[in-house]
């Protein structure tokens, strides 16, 4: 005979778990989005209302915590990185693909310190970035298909003024939250074909980002 109070108390503590992972999860990415990678445990367990021994039955290492928080953030990122790769207009389809992934490095302290690092070699991270590299590659190639982007531009040299863009504007985000779009703008339409002269110095690469990280790594 079954006993319904033993299976009622079970689905009660599944739903108790569930919760508590929720709002471990919620508080982890607002903490480790305003403090970056550096943050303590202790401080993610105070605003979630737990304490740190539920945290780390859930995840073993603040490692397995930080790539859960990056993990949630890149699900969505690729889900906003993919609808704007589909917007009709090539242009307007790089210009929004590229300011979700800006935007990201700015309001998210922890995705700006974690990418290139040794947190992007777990597989599930891997291919989600991979996802948003496909994006960003089929909106470039349709831009530049269209006449709209200089066709001498990469990839990698875009990733790299954005990252510079993101940079100074998580540092300008306090008193001048929007500086940094206005030097997206400028930025983006000095790409345009009609204003080019030959650019100097070998393209960059995607893998130098990841290379410079942990090369940084092993020295600290």
């Amino acid at each position: 005979m079954i006993d319904m109070d033993a299976e009622k108390g079970i689905d009660n503590l599944r739903a108790d778990a569930q919760r508590n992972l929720a709002r471990i999860l919620t508080a982890a990415s607002e903490v480790f989005a305003e403090q970056g990678g550096e943050a303590s445990v202790a401080t993610v367990a105070e605003r979630a209302g737990v304490g740190t021994a539920t945290i780390f039955r859930r995840f073993p290492t603040k490692d397995d915590l930080l790539a859960a928080v990056i993990e949630r953030r890149f699900r969505q990122l690729v889900e906003d990185t993919r609808r704007a790769a589909e917007i009709e207009q090539p242009g307007d389809a790089l210009r929004q693909v590229m300011l979700v992934s800006v935007a990201i490095y700015v309001e998210d302290r922890l995705v700006a310190e974690a990418i290139g690092t040794p947190l992007f070699r777990r597989p599930r991270l891997r291919e989600l970035q991979a996802e948003v590299t496909a994006c960003k590659e089929q909106a470039l190639r349709r831009v530049q298909e269209a006449g709209e982007v200089r066709p001498d531009v990469t990839l990698a040299d875009l990733s790299l003024l954005m990252a510079a863009i993101g940079f100074v504007g998580q540092r300008l985000d306090a008193d001048a939250p929007d500086a940094w779009r206005r030097c997206y703008h400028i930025v983006f339409d000095g790409l345009r074909p009609e204003i080019a002269r030959p650019l100097s110095g070998a393209p960059v690469v995607l893998k130098q980002f990841g290379a410079r990280h942990d090369s940084d790594a092993s020295r600290s």
